[in-house]
């Protein structure tokens, strides 16, 4: 692929390719440097400093969707729309700058209800200046995706990670404090954003006043588009901050930073089904429009393909989860192990849930799948507050799996209603038969490897391979029959 595709606009399919080259690239190099600037910072302050920091930041996602009231979603979809829209950008800043500034408020006024830890208050603060300031990110992205220019978001998504970077490892060398990592989150954010203002500025090809307009018409506007997608999201940051948020109430700082390392590795487990996802989908909603059987049988093999890659992961991290631990994080977070095996249960249900969700979708069913999510998120806080006392870290990875298995059921009810396939039938349980009977190989292979970083170096590809073969084996002396 030469460097002229991944930066002109071409034809239409040529766009969305580069598109989605560029995005799926710089998520993956995101992804894996948070990933490891969170295992240095795990390593070099332990669970309860660490623990620290990572109930501030949970704590500050809470109020993610206050920060973001869906502008970013309702940018990209007007500008798209009718690129004479941009002439609204500069009142949309000013809405941004008076909603973060509430926002911030806000957060602080509940961080000073929910701890008396003083520590936990500042990070709280500039945790929440850092929320402000990516919203305001997502909000220039989602001009440069209006334009189908991904290639300048991922840029400077790219110059985010790198100042994250050398700024954790800078200032927790000259300051060796947990604090450190706050301020090199908003010392981070606040470069990018600078840069992207600059960048729009000088050529971006905006005329952007300097004197604060109170729009209130484009305001309403953009707000009523983006108030729904804001309702979304406070369930997804329900369900991903809850347990932590309610583990520093309950004083727990140690058991966070357990939590959070476990928590790193079943993000890491998700990604592959993310990139296939964003892969397929919109292939699956062009087979919609223009051939139902061909429909039916992508939509089928995204169902196969699904089972037998999450059961290959989900056993690789469950039987090797100590060793993952061992080597990623210091001697005294062996109590993540356990979460650590709980979450590759809730890995494989999200795994499974995932073509039933994005099927829905395809068929224009985003209001049941609103109150799927409400009764989820619903039934998951209210798991928090009966697990977590007894059971710590672990009723928090518990209260996960039972709210994705809510969630998964709803998925596959709602696909058996209003879908154009058979959200059950011959081919998924022999898909199931054949990942089953892989797995056990698969896992026998794993467990014959000695421990430690030399053992999982040699475990992992083999462990693999004995999977893929047994599969191949599967797949040839018992084909695939007839599909809907």
């Amino acid at each position: 692929m030469s460097l002229s595709f991944l930066l002109r606009q071409s034809t239409r399919g040529q766009v969305i390719a580069k598109n989605t080259v560029w995005l799926g690239v710089t998520s993956g190099i995101s992804g894996l440097g948070d990933f490891v600037l969170t295992v240095y910072v795990i390593r070099t302050f332990g669970a309860s400093a660490y623990g620290v920091f990572g109930y501030a930041f949970s704590f500050v996602s809470l109020f993610g969707a206050l920060f973001d009231v869906g502008l970013a979603t309702a940018v990209t979809r007007e500008v798209a729309a009718d690129r004479a829209r941009e002439r609204d950008f500069g009142d949309l800043l000013v809405l941004k700058a008076l909603i973060s500034a509430v926002g911030i408020g806000i957060v602080w006024l509940a961080g000073l209800a929910v701890t008396a830890d003083p520590l936990a208050r500042r990070m709280i603060v500039l945790l929440a200046c850092y929320a402000a300031l990516m919203e305001l990110a997502s909000v220039f992205y989602a001009l440069f995706r209006a334009r189908q220019k991904m290639e300048v978001e991922a840029a400077f998504r790219l110059i985010y990670i790198g100042c994250l970077a050398a700024l954790i490892v800078g200032l927790v060398s000259l300051h060796h404090s947990v604090l450190s990592v706050g301020v090199a989150y908003l010392g981070a954010i606040a470069v990018t954003v600078a840069c992207a203002g600059a960048f729009l500025l000088r050529s971006g090809g905006l005329r952007l006043s300097w004197r604060p307009r109170l729009n209130v018409p484009v305001w309403r506007a953009y707000l009523a588009i983006g108030l729904y997608v804001a309702f979304l999201r406070v369930a997804g940051d329900l369900n991903t901050n809850i347990g932590p948020v309610t583990l520093g109430y309950l004083g727990r700082f140690a058991q966070i930073g357990w939590y959070n390392a476990a928590d790193k590795i079943y993000g890491v487990l998700l990604f592959p089904m993310a990139l296939v996802s964003a892969a397929i989908f919109p292939a699956l909603a062009e087979a919609k429009r223009s051939s139902p059987d061909r429909f039916a049988r992508l939509w089928t093999e995204w169902a196969r393909v699904t089972i037998v890659l999450s059961v290959m992961l989900g056993v690789l991290v469950f039987v090797k989860a100590q060793d993952l631990i061992a080597i990623l994080y210091p001697g005294n977070f062996g109590p993540a192990v356990l979460a650590v095996r709980i979450l590759v249960v809730a890995a494989f249900i999200t795994y499974l849930q995932s073509p039933y969700y994005n099927i829905l979708l395809v068929a224009d069913r985003q209001r049941p799948l609103f109150t799927a999510g409400a009764v989820a998120t619903a039934a998951h806080v209210v798991l928090n507050f009966v697990l977590v006392p007894p059971f710590g870290l672990y009723g928090v990875a518990l209260g996960t799996v039972l709210s994705q298995l809510l969630m998964f059921g709803q998925c596959v009810a709602l696909t058996r209603r209003y879908a154009a396939v058979t959200p059950v039938y011959s081919e998924l349980a022999r898909a199931c038969v054949v990942a089953a009977a892989s797995a056990i190989v698969m896992a026998a292979a794993l467990l014959a490897a000695p421990h430690g970083r030399m053992g999982l170096l040699v475990a992992v590809p083999f462990g693999v391979l004995a999977y893929v073969a047994v599969v191949a084996v599967f797949a040839r002396a018992w084909p695939s029959g007839a599909r809907r």
